[in-house]
């Protein structure tokens, strides 16, 4: 079983990735490369004649008088070069010799290429720091390896809590719109109730995502029965982490609500607009940073078994100098998504409003038709079912990626799934 828990100790994470990498490939004759074997012979042969002129040159030397550019001294024409210097048409090669330096002296040899390290890939990424093709990948080949438990769970899932959503919304569909008050109030608490389900399903559904990416990440299947048993004693504590950052959102903007009140009540109407207006820019990017900050929190809730406080403070600590990055692969996954669900949404949209439109017509009331209604909850449905996946797979391996460059958590994964 794989240990998702963080690492314990004084080690602080950084940014490497994995184990240190070697150092690179020293060449033979750099600095600090080991000096290779002279292969001298030992025994000389006892055939070789005894006196020998004092001024024969021995092999690789210049005989007297003549230096290294093939002329007497040096100074020769050929030895100037003019055959490399193109005199006769041919110009430099990569081969023509440098004027005042011995042959087989052209200093070190052009670097080797490092070797790409090996990434061992047991389940839908390779065991390595993540780029963002591997990310989308990963999240594709999950969806497509492992349906039932991807789109069939975020259908059934789904459906369960879209059943008591519409049976509300049914009964509070009876009282006519703008027949009275009583009617536009429950059906303003009838979609307060679908928001808060609608939430909960998402919540579950995404922590039991996160368990089945991170089993295909080790070439697991997971069911859709052990991912429930994995997120059943979670669920609370996703929950939470949910309710504490939902709270931290509405005492922010209640506050900001509170100056602009307070710039009314001391310079008037334009005080009040500026007031605002810079309100809601800070409060839009307070709230981008602060849930890209903690978009890791559920998976590690999930996978690790934290409490809501602590899931929060190790997605703060995990994100840590990744915020751009996190950001920008999110941003990215949800015009993906916001394509796909536009393909399937618009023509519904306009073919249900256009029904709606006639119905409301021809019945002279008010009411919500029914088949409006269920198609609507039906549409939804299977926009969620198609996009969920896809989203929770994003978050999960956003999750691992971060690990796996802090705390080298590719070597736990190696381990997990059997690989040395």
């Amino acid at each position: 079983m794989t240990n998702w828990a963080s690492p314990s100790g004084d080690r602080q994470p950084d940014d490497s990735a994995g184990a240190a990498s070697p150092p690179p490939y020293r060449h033979l004759g750099s600095p600090g490369a080991p000096t290779p074997p002279q292969n001298q012979p030992q025994n000389q042969p006892q055939n070789q004649p005894q006196n020998q002129p004092q001024n024969q040159p021995r092999y690789g030397q210049y005989a007297p008088g003549y230096g290294p550019g093939y002329g007497p001294g040096g100074q020769g024409q050929v030895g100037q070069g003019q055959v490399g210097q193109g005199q006769y048409g041919y110009g430099a090669t990569q081969y023509a010799q440098p004027y005042n330096q011995p042959y087989n002296q052209q200093g070190p040899p052009p670097p080797y290429a490092e070797p790409r390290a090996f990434a061992p890939k047991p389940g839908v990424i390779p065991l390595r720091p993540l780029v963002l093709g591997d990310i989308l990948e990963g999240a594709f080949r999950t969806v497509r390896g492992n349906p039932s438990a991807t789109i069939g769970l975020a259908f059934i899932v789904a459906t369960i809590f879209a059943i008591p959503t519409v049976l509300v919304t049914l009964v509070v569909s009876n009282t006519a719109f703008g027949a009275s008050d009583a009617g536009d109030v429950l059906m303003t608490l009838a979609s307060y109730a679908g928001q808060l389900v609608s939430t909960v399903a998402s919540i579950l559904l995404s922590g039991m995502l996160i368990v089945v990416v991170a089993e295909a990440v080790l070439g697991h299947r997971a069911s859709i029965g052990e991912a429930w048993e994995r997120i059943r004693p979670r669920l609370a504590a996703l929950l939470g982490a949910t309710f504490l950052v939902a709270l931290a959102v509405i005492v922010v903007g209640a506050l900001l609500v509170g100056l602009g009140v307070l710039a009314y009540v001391a310079a008037g109407t334009a005080a009040a607009v500026i007031v605002a207006v810079l309100g809601a820019v800070l409060f839009l990017c307070a709230a981008v940073w602060v849930t890209t900050r903690l978009s890791l929190a559920p998976a590690a809730i999930t996978l690790e078994g934290m409490g809501p406080i602590a899931g929060l403070k190790r997605s703060w600590a995990l994100t840590d100098g990744q915020f751009w990055r996190i950001l920008g692969i999110t941003l990215l996954t949800q015009l993906l998504i916001g394509a796909i669900v536009g393909i399937i949404m618009v023509p519904a949209m306009l073919i249900a409003v256009g029904v709606l439109a006639t119905t409301v017509d021809d019945t002279g009331s008010g009411a919500m038709p029914v088949g409006f209604l269920i198609f609507m909850q039906v549409l939804t449905i299977f926009t969620t079912a198609i996009t969920a996946p896809f989203t929770s797979s994003v978050t999960g391996l956003l999750y691992l990626d971060q690990r796996i460059r802090r705390e080298a958590f590719d070597l736990e994964l190696m381990n997990a799934a059997g690989l040395k």
